[in-house]
């Protein structure tokens, strides 16, 4: 099955850096936060129509940037400020910031989020999701998309996919298993269920193997990660025989990629 491709944040940092250098006449400074953080963007017109947003973070001399896509080409300049002060958030001690950028990739719709301590401002990462519903109840959520578009005979859109919560334990985040195992069980025991429903045969279609094997890699990935042993080995037991060698070494393959416990930024940072 082929894969839909989408180009790297990377790509799209190099292009928004080019058309600011193209259009530094027509930027607008602006500031978005001034207490307990003040934070400022530069919003300029892209080449394409589309405006794009230079946001900076100021801890005393240092500044943390964010760059981000903010309205498309029919919005005016006075629509796309408007827009752009809605991007910023205050969240107990944190800065909540809206990162987006152009593709299908699930990290072109994220929030940059920096800890205040005093003067001193920390980027604690990059979050997939919005700006209500990173920070609540104590804990920071993210998204599993390590094995987005990395899964043989899986598309993009039934890439397998799972909530993940984070603790701040002293400016560090550590993964809480036992919230990340309890927000997700509404999904398992769906994809449960959907398992216990097919069959898989001899005339199954790739769409149907791609339905299959999408909610057995998310379950398995999900017990693995959380270090739920048990529910894991009974997962493989159950659907092992169903499997052919194809698609066997699929899921295989799928949960070597998956570190228990690993924060979402060792698998980001590496890509």
């Amino acid at each position: 099955m082929s894969r839909r491709i989408f180009a790297p944040p990377l790509i799209w940092l190099l292009l928004y850096c080019l058309s600011l250098a193209a259009n530094a006449a027509d930027q607008t400074e602006l500031t978005l936060l001034s207490k307990p953080v003040a934070v400022t963007a530069t919003l300029a017109r892209a080449d394409s129509g589309d405006f794009m947003a230079r946001i900076s973070v100021h801890s005393g001399p240092i500044a943390h940037v964010v760059n981000t896509f903010v309205a498309g080409e029919s919005s005016t300049t006075a629509v796309a400020e408007q827009k752009l002060r809605q991007f910023v958030q205050m969240r107990g001690p944190y800065v909540l910031v809206s990162e987006l950028c152009f593709g299908n990739a699930w990290r072109c719709n994220s929030v940059a989020v920096f800890k205040a301590a005093g003067d001193v401002i920390k980027r604690m990462g990059d979050f997939i999701g919005n700006l209500d519903g990173v920070v609540h109840d104590g804990h920071l959520y993210d998204v599993y998309d390590k094995l987005e578009q990395n899964v043989d005979g899986v598309s993009h859109a039934a890439s397998p996919v799972f909530t993940v919560v984070l603790d701040d334990d002293n400016n560090a985040l550590l993964v809480n298993a036992m919230q990340t195992w309890q927000v997700n069980q509404p999904m398992w025991n769906s994809n449960a269920d959907l398992l216990a429903t097919l069959k898989p045969g001899n005339n199954w279609l790739p769409a149907d193997w791609e339905r299959y094997l999408s909610a057995l890699v998310t379950n398995a990935a999900l017990a693995r990660y959380c270090q739920r042993q048990g529910e894991l080995q009974s997962l493989l037991a159950e659907t092992e025989s169903r499997l052919d060698v194809l698609h066997r070494r699929a899921l295989t393959d799928a949960l070597s990629k998956v570190i228990p416990l690993e924060v979402p930024k060792a698998w980001r940072h590496s890509n």
